[in-house]
């Protein structure tokens, strides 16, 4: 019985914990997921997709849901992308172009029926911290009749800066230089643990927070298109390849979180 009870007043807790997240943010959540199964009706995995030629390939057994948890695998494994193979592309990952990869990791992004458009953006992280990795949480354009790119980086970590490093970006139009390209060094802070990682986006101005503490704004940023939430874990290039040999390493999402504007 006083396991009982305690498992009702954790229940309670986290009940009134996440009510309160709500009602202290003067939003309304539109919709989440707290990653207990995973949705394929919330979400697109990609299988056999790779991203403009980036040396990983991205396959659907890389994701899954476990302990309550978003996982997404990387792996140090060569693998062949066949010909003609059946892929499941989402809208901005392309199907394998034919040859050795020599990574395999995960990708997964929102569904139409879940595109966001202004809001407040906020997802549970823990990352892996090896050099050259590079995990990312991301927007991009939801049709291709946008106005823009619509591409907001609420972070981008690389694995050849420190581990206190986070970097943001957004991109209206390809290439752009990277001209909106910033980074921010954390006090205290490593990646591979949890935080939370947020945007509030509305058309006046993008402000991004860590642990719900302000780390940037950005004025008229003219992003103005419902946009797709994408979690990926990617090789940052050719000159960035992980040193070590045979590793695997794992991205941990525990929840997403969108509330409108």
């Amino acid at each position: 019985m006083k396991h009982f009870f305690a498992f009702v007043t954790l229940l309670v807790l986290e009940i009134s914990t996440s009510a309160q997240i709500i009602e202290n943010s003067n939003r309304k959540l539109l919709w989440h997921d707290e990653f207990d199964s995973l949705n394929t009706t919330m979400w697109t995995i990609a299988d056999y997709s790779d991203h403009y030629g980036e040396p990983q390939l991205y396959k659907k057994e890389q994701v899954f849901c476990k302990n309550g948890s978003l996982c997404i695998v990387i792996q140090d494994t060569i693998v062949d992308c066949p010909e003609n193979i059946q892929t499941s592309n989402p809208g901005s990952c392309g199907p394998c172009k034919t040859g050795i990869h020599n990574f395999i990791s995960g990708w997964i992004e929102s569904k139409p029926a879940y595109a966001t458009q202004y809001g407040y953006i906020e997802a549970r992280i823990k990352m892996p911290y090896r050099f050259g990795l590079w995990p990312a949480f991301w927007t991009y354009e939801q049709t291709k009749n946008y106005v823009n790119a619509a591409e907001i980086d609420i972070f981008e970590m690389l694995g050849y800066k420190p581990e206190n490093v986070i970097t943001t970006n957004i991109h209206r139009t390809y290439p752009d230089g990277n001209i909106y390209y910033k980074q921010k060094s954390l006090r205290k802070f490593s990646y591979t643990d949890w935080h939370t990682y947020a945007i509030a986006w509305n058309k006046d101005a993008i402000i991004w927070y860590v642990d719900g503490k302000k780390i940037r704004k950005t004025k008229k940023h003219e992003i103005v298109d419902p946009v797709r939430l994408i979690f990926n874990l990617a090789v940052s290039g050719k000159s960035h390849y992980p040193t070590d040999k045979g590793f695997s390493d794992t991205m941990f999402v525990d929840y997403i979180r969108v509330f409108e504007k």
